[in-house]
């Protein structure tokens, strides 16, 4: 527990520097938070932490997002407000004329109501809280997975892995991202990471065990879907990672087939039932964003991760959109978006194919991150199609994945390093399994963990789009992972050569 709240207070130490007030003053920009905070005022004011329910994001939304917009930075500088000081709070106009409000059925309402929530426990308008809420929620999956690793025996691998995510100055931006709550899927991840540790190099696990850590399971798995829906995404390892748990916790016997089954049905009712309770109405698009994923790298039929060329598309179907609209995708959209994409793929699935085969290196190894900065003048291969294409600005929203850094003071990896962790736990099952053969039913559980851990971190890039660069450059997670667990195998191996 000291080491996971110690690793946080580093991570603490390392996001303050990231956040300014300018970075909530810049033109256009984040419509998000000021969305969030909007809501999350309002509905304060009103006495309701509900985000689901009242009225719908409107131009009376957009007056009073405006009018925070220009009073609040200001007060702020006024009071000397500082950006870490995420506790304090301003006044702020009653806004006795606004009803309960709600986001856009576009947006993740899980920010927005965290918000609300914080401000009724704070008894105020915190203006910088919704920047932290990732950072303060990271607080306890740092303890959990530092236990986690205690028990299983292996704490070199959360000192390791979460060492790295401290000094990682991706993740100390994206954790505080005004621009969304996009943090959020990182602590997904480490969620997984934690569930890896505990489902498959746990050596005695329990069904008392089993239980626990799925509930607990369950409710960071809300709070992370809630405020970022691509925590949907980590579904398909989470199953396989229950299916592990109740494998090794129903052992061998004459009904071991049903204790699994039944295990795997607890495990997973466990962890969908908090978000089964809580789960909103509105949600990010899905077709529409699986379209212009697909332009990722092919623009033969048209695709391309740009909501203009989408809402070109739209029109020459017949809708009605305003050229200068904002977020807008109805529920007819979506299904015409998801009838023009099946009917590309269907008429041309080799054409589909070669996309998905481009996605695998690409997220495996994070090719596009290969230029650094010192000698390139970039961290990121720039978009060949820069006019028809938004993913560079999605690069250019915190520093990538292969900067890490110390309070203000930062360095760029080259990737190759990134990738010896990945390398060194491949050949060390592949000796692993040349040297011994047991335990059949797992024959190397790090590298099980570790292939859970990528399923889930590789589910948004392979299966979406390369195009979103902050869930795309998420596999760093794996990397971090990796070099925990071969820091442990090495300590495990000094300490054999010493005894």
């Amino acid at each position: 527990m000291a080491l996971g709240v110690a690793l946080w207070g580093l991570l603490l130490f390392n996001a303050v520097p990231r956040r300014a007030l300018s970075d909530l003053t810049k033109p256009n920009l984040p419509r998000r938070f000021w969305e969030d905070l909007t809501v999350a005022t309002v509905n304060y004011q009103r006495g309701t932490d509900s985000v689901y329910c009242g009225r719908a994001w409107d131009p009376w939304s957009e007056r009073i997002a405006a009018e925070l917009k220009a009073t609040l930075p200001e007060t702020a500088q006024r009071l000397d407000l500082r950006s870490w000081q995420f506790w304090r709070t301003l006044p702020c106009r009653d806004f006795a004329d606004a009803g309960p409000m709600r986001l856009r059925d576009s947006d993740d309402p899980g920010r927005a109501w965290l918000t609300a929530r914080g401000f009724r426990l704070l008894g105020g308008v915190a203006f910088y809280l919704p920047l932290w809420l990732a950072v303060l929620t990271a607080l306890p999956l740092f303890v959990w997975l530092s236990v986690e690793c205690r028990l299983a025996g292996c704490s070199w691998v959360a000192g390791v892995t979460l060492g790295c995510f401290v000094l990682s100055t991706y993740a100390a931006e994206l954790l505080t991202l005004p621009y969304s709550a996009v943090g959020f899927h990182l602590l997904g991840l480490l969620l997984v990471i934690t569930l890896a540790v505990s489902s498959l190099l746990h050596p005695r696990p329990t069904w008392s065990g089993l239980t626990l850590r799925w509930l607990l399971a369950g409710v960071f798995f809300a709070v992370c879907t809630l405020c970022r829906g691509t925590g949907h995404s980590f579904l398909p390892a989470l199953t396989l990672l229950a299916l592990a748990t109740a494998a090794r916790t129903a052992g061998a016997s004459s009904r071991g087939l049903w204790r699994i089954a039944g295990g795997v049905a607890l495990a997973m009712g466990l962890l969908l039932g908090p978000y089964w309770v809580v789960r909103p109405a509105q949600r990010h698009e899905t077709w529409f964003a699986l379209w212009e994923g697909v332009g990722d790298f092919d623009r033969e039929k048209g695709h391309a991760w740009y909501d203009p060329v989408a809402r070109d598309v739209l029109r020459r179907e017949g809708f009605v959109i305003p050229d200068r609209a904002g977020p807008i995708c109805t529920p007819a959209m979506e299904a015409t978006m998801r009838r023009l994409l099946v009917r590309d793929i269907t008429s041309d699935p080799l054409w589909y194919a070669k996309i998905l085969v481009q996605r695998v290196p690409a997220t495996l190894l994070q090719l596009r991150l290969w230029p650094r900065a010192s000698v390139d003048r970039t961290s990121f291969t720039p978009s060949t199609h820069p006019d028809r294409d938004a993913s560079d600005i999605y690069y250019g929203l915190a520093k990538t994945a292969d900067w890490f850094g110390l309070g203000p003071s930062t360095w760029e990896a080259p990737l190759p390093l990134l990738w010896l962790p990945l390398i060194a736990v491949l050949g060390g099952a592949v000796a692993e399994r040349m040297a011994r053969r047991r335990d059949r039913l797992f024959p190397n559980s790090r590298l099980a963990a570790l292939a859970a851990v990528a399923l889930a971190a590789g589910a948004m890039p392979l299966l979406f789009t390369t195009a979103a660069a902050p869930e795309m450059q998420a596999f760093v997670l794996v990397y971090f992972f990796a070099a925990g667990l071969t820091a442990d195998a090495l300590q495990r191996a000094v300490r054999g050569m010493r005894t």
